[in-house]
């Protein structure tokens, strides 16, 4: 690896990336860009071709956003919307968050995505991140635990978030499936195909809007019907 100023054929770039001081976490392709994610702060890197047609010779290394920023390495993930993380850069304001390519520009742009949810319910030291369909899964913990017990299941079509209590520290796919590395038993786990391998007892729940029905006695009936997703 060599490089010069100015670059020549067949070398290389160096580009600093050392605003604030702390490391970059990981660098994601997006659009022509590469968008690096530190704890901090995130820049994008674009390398393009000279006026003459020299093959990439001019770059772009820009601070593209401060005060964002990820806790690991896993808290990212690339996804047909664009580039999807968890911001904990500001304390307990945590926020997970698009970055995409504004479709009125060729700007990028970051807006939090299932801004309802309180996520900062949540301990994301250990992050993990991964998409599979139509859904965005996050591995954390819950503010007790000494490791990752929870799995945040976000649905981007009902912009919903549902709650599994699984542990996980990582997340692969193929076509039909997704699994997770426990963080508990150090096993891989195939989830979400209708089948609990930890034996653990299926517990679901409904939490109503509590009703009295106009009177505050103990009421008797032969049906309840409920219409709604589950």
């Amino acid at each position: 690896f060599t490089k010069s100023v100015p670059r020549i054929a067949a070398q290389g770039f160096l580009f600093p990336q050392d605003i604030g001081g702390d490391a970059i976490k990981v660098a994601i392709p997006y659009e022509g860009t590469v968008f690096s994610f530190k704890e901090q702060s995130v820049y994008s890197l674009t390398i393009s071709n000279a006026d003459d047609g020299t093959a990439d010779s001019n770059a772009e290394n820009l601070v593209f956003r401060t005060n964002i920023g990820v806790p690991t390495s896993k808290s990212v993930a690339s996804t047909s919307k664009g580039i999807v993380y968890i911001d904990t850069a500001n304390g307990d304001e945590i926020n997970i968050k698009l970055l995409a390519k504004n479709p009125l520009g060729d700007t990028f742009d970051t807006q939090p995505i299932f801004a309802h949810f309180e996520f900062a319910n949540y301990v994301y030291t250990d992050a993990a991140m991964s998409t599979f369909g139509d859904f965005v899964f996050i591995a954390c913990k819950t503010p007790d635990a000494t490791a990752n017990d929870t799995i945040l299941m976000c649905d981007y079509i009902n912009n919903t978030v549902s709650v599994l209590p699984y542990s996980a520290r990582c997340f692969c796919s193929d076509s039909e499936s997704i699994y997770t590395g426990d963080s508990l038993s150090t096993s891989a786990y195939q989830i979400l195909n209708g089948f609990d391998d930890l034996g653990y007892e299926v517990s679901n729940y409904a939490i109503s809007k509590g009703d009295t029905y106009g009177a505050d006695i103990l009421k008797k009936v032969k049906r309840l019907r409920f219409r709604g997703l589950i």
